[in-house]
């Protein structure tokens, strides 16, 4: 890369800044590094579910570098599974930012948002395996906006957006296959997090 990184002088004093202050160094080159694949609307697409896989993936490639005993491998991968860990709580809204993918999500769809929707499906064929997190609508004439709250036992827990917390239990195996589930639709959390500001809680 030829363009010269511009790191965060942001540095911390506490008991523990002898190592935290390079590994954040570590952390940030790490981010500027991809960047290009998305940056923080790319990794706030992904569901909890989603982002876990891709910290278990990274912690493989680093037990390789760990093995192998390649330095530069285990700088950059322990780096990587760090900022994997960072985006996974940003995207459960844990980091306080009331724009963050969980917070941020609005109550209903717009109409553009549920065209964007239909056609991510319908015309580019995108392929959906629910995650716990994950937000769908269906094909019907409306905005309505649901959320997959939890996928355990063989059964799939959703919620309407508005109407949290009343939960609503379907068999995971015909879930988006079987009767109602051929008719959901994956709403991805790029179209989430570009919702227009009033539609927020």
């Amino acid at each position: 890369m030829s363009e010269k990184i511009k790191i965060s002088s942001a540095s911390g004093t506490g008991k523990y800044a002898d190592v935290l202050n390079p590994f954040f160094a570590m952390m940030e080159q790490e981010l500027h590094a991809n960047a290009g694949k998305g940056d923080r609307p790319g990794w706030l697409s992904m569901s909890p579910g989603q982002c876990l896989l891709e910290i278990y993936y990274h912690i493989g490639k680093l037990q390789k570098a760990v093995k192998d005993g390649s330095e530069a491998g285990i700088s950059e991968y322990a780096a990587d599974v760090a900022n994997m860990s960072m985006m996974l709580v940003d995207i459960c809204g844990l980091l306080g930012d009331k724009y963050s993918h969980q917070n941020a999500v609005p109550k209903f769809l717009t109409a553009d948002q549920k065209m964007q929707a239909l056609a991510y499906r319908l015309y580019q064929g995108a392929k959906w395996h629910p995650f716990t997190g994950d937000y769908y609508t269906s094909v019907r004439a409306d905005l309505e906006l649901y959320r997959i709250a939890l996928i355990e036992g063989g059964k799939v827990y959703t919620e309407y957006c508005t109407d949290p917390g009343k939960l609503s239990e379907w068999d995971e195996a015909g879930f988006t296959s079987e009767g109602f589930g051929v008719h959901r639709v994956h709403v991805p959390g790029f179209l989430l997090v570009a919702a227009p500001l009033p539609l927020f809680d």
